[in-house]
């Protein structure tokens, strides 16, 4: 049986057969733990998408600089392929002073009393337990916890690439550089795309609203091109709604040169979490996620949450990023221990309507790759007549 070929510049600048991404998904408070590490990206299924010819991405936002270097090492055992791996890296993480935060978390019940309360009965209507500040919340925004967890990754010969999910600054395209990696970067709209370009990084994921997770409020269909035309020649991949071959030869057509897939991935057999999790995902429709700010002060799609629904009817503002998580950490750590599937956080993007059943990731690859050739070729646009008059 032929192989099909679908190849994009991105493919030899990181070495893979096929321009097609794991999204490096981090975990997230409330979100289940599962597995040796916690992230939304499980070893084994970064492995299986790399083997697979794509390109697999460990979320690595949770970890610590040791778990990355082990972490990496585990993926190693299983596959040869290139990998790369994701952190929650702010761009303003410089300016960031870790008394500075602490102060203003602890300010946070005198200053925001009412918000408080409100939190405090929420807790005790879903009869759930005092939460705790895990470690990794901790660390999440620290200087120099996010500079070591750099430093780790620059020390894994197997990750090919370092991906920066929420924010560049310019010190860490110099290092990823000077380590011979690839740097890519996520962003949302034209003047992100812009700013990133002009730092000097190799690829941009431009991921529109449809996405899970941290996200914008532009249109995948709307923002890819936009995007490729503002920073052209820097290889731009798709994000956002795409989840199997039409996906695919959509976001190729629009100028991209491969897709970044998170939601179709998470809910693959290789998956990190529960069983119970993805079939909710699975059962989800593209109308059951929503858009809120509750969870870490940005906005994030995840399937609809009952806390995270009553807080925006309550009318409350974020408290930004970082404070926003911070003032809710305890409450989802306590969602998370009562084992209820519908207090569970899960980032989920529109494309959820699409799953029908987990399925090997390879398998995803495979349909992706023949499919978009299928229909790229013409042979598959049924009901299209395409002729010179």
């Amino acid at each position: 049986m032929s192989q099909h070929v679908l190849r994009s510049e991105v493919c030899d600048l990181l070495g893979i057969e096929y321009p097609i991404f794991l999204a490096g998904m981090g975990a997230v408070p409330g979100m289940p733990k599962t597995g040796k590490y916690f992230t939304g990206t499980s070893i084994e299924l970064v492995a299986a998408v790399s083997n697979a010819g794509g390109f697999g991405v460990l979320g690595a936002a949770a970890l610590s600089p040791d778990e990355i270097i082990e972490a990496a090492r585990d993926i190693q055992a299983l596959t040869s392929k290139p990998f790369g791996i994701d952190l929650l890296f702010p761009g303003e993480v410089d300016k960031l002073s870790q008394a500075a935060v602490d102060k203003a978390r602890a300010d946070l019940p005198q200053t925001h009393k009412n918000y408080f309360e409100w939190m405090e009965q929420v807790r005790v209507k879903y009869g759930l337990s005092q939460g705790h500040v895990p470690d990794y919340m901790k660390n999440l925004l620290n200087p120099e916890f996010i500079r070591a967890q750099f430093e780790a990754i620059l020390k894994v010969e197997g990750a090919r690439a370092v991906c920066s999910a929420v924010g560049t600054s310019q010190w860490a395209v110099e290092r990823v550089h000077q380590a011979g990696k690839i740097l890519i970067s996520l962003v949302g709209n034209v003047r992100q795309a812009r700013r990133v370009a002009q730092m000097g990084t190799d690829i941009i994921v431009a991921q529109g609203t449809e996405a899970g997770g941290h996200t914008g409020q532009i249109g995948t269909l709307a923002l890819i091109p936009q995007v490729v035309d503002a920073v052209s020649p820097i290889p731009v991949l798709a994000a956002g709604g795409i989840g199997d071959a039409r996906g695919l030869a959509a976001a190729l057509a629009l100028g991209a040169k491969g897709v970044w897939v998170g939601t179709a991935f998470l809910a693959s057999q290789e998956t990190s979490i529960t069983p119970e999790c993805r079939q909710k995902i699975i059962e989800a429709q593209e109308s059951d996620t929503i858009v809120t700010r509750f969870f870490t002060g940005k906005t994030c799609r995840f399937i609809r949450h009952p806390i995270a629904e009553a807080w925006e009817a309550a009318g409350f503002k974020s408290l930004g990023m970082p404070l926003q998580g911070f003032s809710v950490i305890e409450l989802c750590e306590a969602m998370e221990k009562t084992g209820n599937q519908e207090l569970f956080m899960l980032p989920t993007g529109q494309v959820a309507g699409m799953i029908k059943s987990p399925r090997p990731a390879a398998e995803i690859i495979k349909e992706m790759v023949s499919g978009a050739v299928g229909i790229l070729k013409g042979g598959e646009l049924k009901g299209l007549t395409i002729k010179e008059a």
